[in-house]
């Protein structure tokens, strides 16, 4: 499952507080792992090994190198991608800077993150999506739509899918090239 599988028709929810520009923050789109390692969108190659040690295994057709605990897609020799997935060898290695990870419940990520985020069901899954974009002070402002955007070089995305029971079973942090740009993956 990647971020193209979502619907624009999706419907905010509307039951908890909104999620408020002021508390998301650039590290909201970091893993952190108990080792006090800490991955983030625009992180090196080189970088991102010094920090976790090679990867384990790619996933050659989108370019994905597998580590343990996490997926990496670079753009550029550059992170634009971060994900954790049911398969992903020790999946509960990294977590959110709020503290949310693989297994954790669809009520944790709206008391973590609000109800800002879209929620869409497809083919019986349960996925959140944040969608955001960076103002030119570096802030973060929701966007009620992809189409909102102004500069796809701004938009960023968290989401995540639940199981049956509504846990988690996929993470990720995007770019939009990532997210949206499906013919612009390879690169």
């Amino acid at each position: 499952m990647t971020g193209s599988h979502i619907s624009e028709n999706s419907i905010p929810l509307q039951t908890v507080q909104t999620f408020e520009i002021h508390s998301f923050v650039q590290e909201d789109l970091e893993l952190k792992d108990a080792g006090g390692a800490t991955i983030g969108l625009g992180m090196s190659k080189d970088e991102l090994t010094q920090l976790i040690g090679n990867h384990v295994d790619t996933i050659d057709f989108i370019d994905i190198y597998l580590f343990e605990g996490l997926e990496i897609h670079y753009k550029n020799e550059k992170v634009n991608a971060i994900l954790i997935r049911d398969n992903t060898p020790s999946n509960k290695r990294f977590k959110t800077l709020k503290g949310i990870g693989f297994g954790d419940s669809f009520s944790d990520v709206i008391h973590a993150y609000g109800t800002g985020g879209f929620v869409d069901v497809n083919y019986g899954t349960k996925s959140i999506t944040y969608l955001f974009e960076r103002t030119d002070e570096g802030n973060f402002r929701i966007l009620k739509s992809r189409m909102d955007m102004k500069e796809k070089e701004r938009f960023l995305s968290l989401s995540m899918a639940f199981d049956k029971n509504d846990n988690i079973i996929f993470l990720m942090i995007a770019d939009y090239d990532f997210s949206y740009g499906l013919d612009s993956i390879k690169k």
